[in-house]
């Protein structure tokens, strides 16, 4: 066990870097993982080798001509010393011992091959692994099996024949799906969980009913005026750098663009008085709510202007 390695050569290792080579592919990355990633089973062991600055390597046994040779060659009389590793982190998931049972009794029947593969160990390679292991490949290393249980990390892997009742357990309060993967993710695990989840939560008659419907609102349209200039449109833009304004007859639909060198209003207002002189003074200005329409000055000059109306609306921006 490496805590008894550790303890036993503690003089030597404690507080110096220690690189650990060993020929368990999958303990190297173990022990990048988080704690509570990690399997239950070393998760004990891990909390006691904190103690320690270990970094562990994978190397083939058969690269490792000392210990290989030693762990062919044992003392006959060597009296084993064991680790107490007991295993309380099952006590501390919230289950009932009827549905605790339940669950064990279904991991028998359903989950037999995968919790083979856990205790006997994995293949090199994906393709030497079962079929119906294989969507537990990527989380072979944090899979442990405990009482007859398998968990990734703190989570039960459930059986398939109790998925459906848990995603109706976990969406019974009719959360998101956001919440409802959020709960589900701290209690239980399987392959394609999530997409479980959104299945479930979209399938729900309940969620549809009361279902927030973003509806657009229907376009208004103006009414068109009965004389030429009678009410025009204003609007400011950038192109290619440049600044514009847009004046627009809503009876004829002509278009006049002019040239701003600054969005001031200002200098909007000697745009304004070209374009009126042009094309004559309208009883009605509509605009798209800029700061320089709302200002006191064009609206000062709105009223020297033969009181035109100044009305700021918001463009249709659908």
């Amino acid at each position: 066990m490496p805590y008894c390695s550790t303890s036993k050569f503690h003089c030597y290792i404690f507080g110096k870097e220690v690189t650990v080579n060993n020929d368990h592919k999958p303990l190297e990355q173990i022990f990048k993982k988080l704690l509570l990633s990690a399997p239950m089973r070393i998760q004990k062991m891990s909390i006691r080798l904190q103690w320690y600055d270990l970094k562990v390597c994978y190397r083939k046994g058969k690269e490792m001509f000392i210990s290989d040779t030693l762990s062919r060659a044992h003392l006959p009389n060597t009296d084993t010393q064991t680790c107490e590793c007991t295993d309380d982190s099952v006590h501390m998931i919230s289950v009932s011992d009827l549905k605790y049972s339940e669950i064990k009794d279904s991991t028998n029947k359903e989950l037999s091959m995968l919790r083979e593969v856990i205790m006997t160990g994995w293949p090199d390679t994906r393709s030497e692994t079962p079929t119906e292991v294989r969507p537990y490949w990527d989380s072979r290393d944090q899979l442990s099996t405990s009482d007859g249980i398998i968990y990734k990390g703190l989570r039960i892997v459930m059986p398939p024949s109790l998925r459906k009742y848990m995603l109706n357990l976990i969406h019974n309060s009719h959360l998101g799906i956001v919440k409802c993967k959020q709960q589900a993710r701290e209690v239980m695990h399987w392959s394609g969980m999530n997409a479980d989840i959104e299945v479930t939560v979209r399938d729900c008659s309940r969620c549809a009913e009361y279902q927030n419907q973003n509806v657009s609102e229907p376009l208004i349209p103006t009414k068109t005026p009965d004389l030429p200039y009678s009410m025009v449109g204003c609007y400011l833009f950038n192109f290619e750098g440049k600044k514009y304004v847009l004046v627009v007859d809503y009876f004829s639909k002509f278009i006049d663009v002019k040239e701003l060198s600054q969005e001031t209003t200002s200098d909007i207002i000697e745009v304004m008085k070209s374009i009126f002189s042009c094309h004559g003074i309208p009883r009605r200005l509509r605009s798209d709510s800029g700061p320089q329409f709302a200002s006191r000055e064009f609206l000062k000059f709105c009223k020297s202007y033969g009181n035109v109306e100044s009305s700021l609306k918001e463009l249709f921006r659908q």
